[in-house]
């Protein structure tokens, strides 16, 4: 047994937008800004905004978020296409696993660390990452009997005045219960609070993927084989 770790990756194969996030226990590769992020602009604090993985969105409103909604598939991935490895789940508001897993994990704390940097303008911008926990299945590209394994919205530490030259990380604790999974995706719903308004229209958050963007998990054991 031993813990898991896993860091954001941009993983391009047979087609797939290499713009796109995914959780993968590979090495962590070097730090870098992705394209996957918010235009906070000058929204007042107390604005919330879904992810939308490949793209930097606006659009931010009081509707607290994530919400308890199961995460979303895009609904204009190739289902027919087979990609490697083994199906890449293209998600519009949340980050999976590369892999599915099939093992338990005892209760205890997990930490997620998300860098964020803004690239179109910094200023007095302030701000945090909201997630909720999922577990699924996939059929074809799409995700199947989602989970909620959360039992609220968890909330990051907030990172200030965000700027264009120095990424700040906002930090997830979770006390976890015992769960497991079957032959599962692990599913990370995410969304952006504003904490603190800017005066720049330009103002942005970006999230960093490689090193320092992971998932730290307790111990995972693997199922020898599942009883039906």
């Amino acid at each position: 047994m031993a813990v898991k770790t896993w860091s954001l990756r941009q993983v391009t194969t047979n087609g797939t937008p290499a713009s796109v996030l995914w959780w993968d226990e590979a090495a962590a590769a070097t730090a870098a800004t992705s394209v996957t992020g918010w235009t906070v602009a000058k929204t007042a604090a107390g604005n919330y905004r879904d992810l939308s993985n490949g793209s930097e969105v606006a659009g931010f409103s009081a509707t607290i978020s994530p919400a308890a909604a199961v995460p979303t598939s895009d609904a204009n991935y190739p289902s027919a296409t087979t990609y490697a490895p083994p199906t890449l789940i293209n998600s519009t508001d949340s980050i999976s696993t590369l892999y599915e897993y099939n093992g338990v994990f005892p209760a205890g704390t997990w930490t997620f660390s998300f860098p964020v940097i803004a690239v179109g303008a910094g200023g007095t911008q302030d701000g945090r990452i909201g997630i909720r926990v999922y577990r699924g299945l996939r059929s074809g590209t799409a995700f199947a009997s989602v989970t909620q394994i959360t039992s609220a919205r968890l909330v990051g530490t907030t990172v200030t005045n965000l700027a264009t030259a120095t990424a700040q990380t906002s930090t997830v604790t979770w006390a976890a219960p015992a769960f497991d999974l079957q032959n599962e995706f692990l599913i990370v719903k995410i969304g952006w609070e504003i904490t603190g308004a800017t005066n720049n229209n330009a103002s942005d958050v970006l999230l960093r993927w490689g090193a320092g963007a992971t998932i730290v998990s307790p111990t995972f054991k693997k199922f020898r084989h599942i009883i039906t």
